[in-house]
């Protein structure tokens, strides 16, 4: 009994990390990756990256194209820190379900976030943006949600490091 609660425990774990590492957290992350991580942080728990942005010598961007992803690092102040974490439309994100707690995800109608967000999205240009915090000042986190053609392509959180 204790061996068949062990190999129980050794095969749900896995799928429980899976299953984790593929929620949007409005606000908080994306695929188990929070913003205000370092590159190093980053790649340490995602990998290598499919592509590597630099500028002026510094991370700027990591791209994951098995996983649709990428984040971006904010480059004007030491420690580069991410300032952004997003999932796209992509090959993988048909056969990878990246949801929110209310389950949303690519592919989405304009119809089922409504649904879910109400009268938190602020509609921009046919686009969904939530903000914790007044909107573009330092401190504050978004949540953005692109359409195409009325559904879901893209969804990111952004937090604001320096005003502009």
């Amino acid at each position: 009994m204790f061996l068949l609660l062990v190999v129980a425990a050794v095969l749900i774990l896995p799928a429980t990390a899976f299953a984790r590492s593929r929620r949007i957290v409005p606000f908080k992350s994306v695929a188990g990756v929070p913003l205000k991580l370092t590159p190093a942080q980053v790649r340490h728990r995602l990998g290598r990256p499919s592509h590597v942005v630099r500028v002026s010598g510094r991370v700027a961007e990591y791209d994951y194209h098995r996983l649709d992803l990428s984040v971006q690092f904010d480059t004007d102040h030491h420690p580069d820190r991410a300032d952004f974490v997003g999932v796209a439309e992509g090959a993988f994100t048909r056969s990878i379900p990246y949801r929110t707690v209310h389950g949303i995800h690519i592919g989405s109608t304009r119809r089922a976030v409504r649904r879910a967000f109400g009268r938190r999205c602020h509609w921009n240009l046919g686009d969904c943006s939530m903000w914790r915090g007044h909107p573009g000042a330092i401190g504050s986190t978004s949540f953005n949600l692109t359409f195409f053609r009325g559904k879901v392509v893209e969804m990111d959180i952004q937090y604001v490091f320096k005003d502009f």
